[in-house]
């Protein structure tokens, strides 16, 4: 009878944590995706936005440690996402502009991290000399811990529904800033994975999804 009752004890926490780490997508591509993009050769992926609920903001750090620590994941995603983007490239429409390139123009231009939202899609791709932007945003209502090495899991993880995080991935049409294609993820989970762990798990979803496949 023990037994039984400690079985039963964990099928409910197992399917609570299941509940927990239940997530939502959205997938959006532009009706005239192909038309407007049947020229497109080249694409720049940007740093991406770390964006941390103020609740959450740990206590004792100003807001010039938290502005560094949100580059350098943001700086993290890009580059995990290019790379993943590259190892997969023949079977893209596309070529992906070195991230080595993006950044080095968007420094040449005074551009910095803080100020990619202040710039239409469309205006940083003729900065890039790119077809078309890939922009990404996290959001989070729990801090890392040790920065960039610490990231949230976003598509598993048993932390509970007080942990959650959104990802947004966009493509805007570099010729007119146009939305071409959005993937929007939202999940409760919880800290304990990398950068490249998260990333790896978010390119298996986007694989699925992306419009520029061969």
């Amino acid at each position: 009878m023990q037994y039984k009752k400690s079985f039963i004890l964990i099928a409910a926490i197992f399917f609570v944590n299941s509940l927990s780490a239940q997530v939502f997508k959205e997938v959006y591509e532009n009706p005239n995706f192909d038309k407007q993009t049947q020229n497109h050769k080249k694409v720049a992926i940007l740093p991406f936005t770390v964006i941390l609920a103020d609740k959450a903001l740990p206590e004792g750090i100003t807001t010039k440690e938290l502005n560094a620590q949100q580059e350098d994941e943001g700086r993290s995603y890009q580059s995990s996402v290019f790379a993943r983007f590259l190892k997969k490239s023949k079977n893209y429409t596309v070529s992906f502009q070195d991230i080595s390139r993006t950044n080095t123009l968007l420094k040449k231009n005074e551009i910095s991290y803080s100020d990619l939202d202040t710039y239409t899609k469309d205006e940083i791709a003729k900065i890039l000399e790119v077809d078309s932007v890939i922009s990404g945003q996290i959001h989070r209502d729990k801090p890392m811990s040790g920065g960039a090495a610490v990231a949230l899991a976003v598509f598993t993880g048993f932390g509970g529904a007080t942990n959650k995080a959104k990802l947004y991935l966009t493509i805007h049409d570099g010729a007119n800033g146009d939305l071409l294609w959005s993937f929007n993820h939202q999940a409760a989970g919880g800290l304990g994975s990398d950068v490249e762990s998260v990333v790896k798990r978010l390119m298996k979803k986007v694989a699925r999804n992306f419009p520029y496949k061969k």
